[in-house]
């Protein structure tokens, strides 16, 4: 999975992606914006969210 897609323009990343075990974490990082989505976040999450589809093993319910 990509991490740190989307860049704030002072060079930070404000989408941050990472994997924890089993656990997929997508962390906002616009603290002053109160971590508000912009239309440039959601493009990066929208992918990363398909991958995880495609890799991840269907849930049991």
């Amino acid at each position: 999975m990509a991490e740190g897609v989307s860049e704030t323009g002072n060079g930070g990343q404000e989408v941050i992606f990472e994997r924890v075990g089993s656990a997929a974490i997508i962390r906002l990082n616009r603290p002053k914006a109160l971590n508000s989505l912009t239309l440039d976040m959601v493009r990066a999450i929208k992918p990363a969210m398909a991958e995880l589809c495609r890799i991840l093993p269907s849930p049991v319910w």
